[in-house]
């Protein structure tokens, strides 16, 4: 949340995280939750329960990001466009999954990370996934080929930490995930 915060303010726009919540259950008009149910208070614990632990999933917070207009003056427009909000959105992701790498790395020193590591890891991997108010939705909806390559990074970067260094991880993660890049773009093209 504080990485997002931080890009935000550079891109001269502001973000407002809280609980992901459901406020609707279908597409019809009168289809609304009275209250806002705290989906995503409930849905981790639920899995965890339903998986006996064996799934994790941590998605639990939506960003919302909203513009300055009166401080966006001189810049290229007025507004925070698509590919802004996308590379505010990733911000929190890429960095949860930089501490994860770390942990991993450290964890044959001190066990504890290791722990860290895969907390991180769920965490950034839960909220990419391409799920209505998590991050991985509103950078797919804003930039479908950006979206493409980060989430490869992060899931390969995140296997590939268990057999190989960190920088030799991200390394050849980040080519493979340029690779499934160039293959998106060419079965979309």
């Amino acid at each position: 949340m504080l990485a997002q915060k931080v890009v935000a303010k550079w891109f001269n726009a502001s973000i407002e995280t809280r609980i992901w919540s459901l406020q609707r259950y279908g597409y019809r008009k009168g289809a609304h939750v009275g209250l806002p149910f705290p989906i995503g208070a409930v849905l981790p614990v639920v899995i965890a329960l339903v998986s006996r632990g064996a799934v994790p999933f941590a998605g639990t917070a939506e960003n919302i990001v909203s513009q300055k207009q009166k401080h966006r003056v001189g810049k290229e427009h007025p507004w925070v466009d698509d590919f802004d909000t996308a590379r505010i959105m990733l911000a929190g992701p890429l960095l949860v999954t930089i501490v994860a790498l770390v942990g991993y790395a450290l964890s044959a020193g001190y066990p504890f990370l290791g722990r860290v590591g895969f907390v991180g890891a769920a965490v950034a991997i839960s909220s990419m996934l391409p799920i209505p108010k998590l991050d991985g939705f509103a950078v797919f909806m804003c930039s479908a080929p950006l979206y493409v390559f980060v989430f490869a990074g992060i899931i390969l970067s995140v296997l590939f930490i268990k057999v190989l260094s960190i920088v030799a991880a991200v390394v050849v993660s980040v080519l493979l995930a340029l690779l499934i890049l160039l293959l998106y773009y060419y079965r979309t093209k």
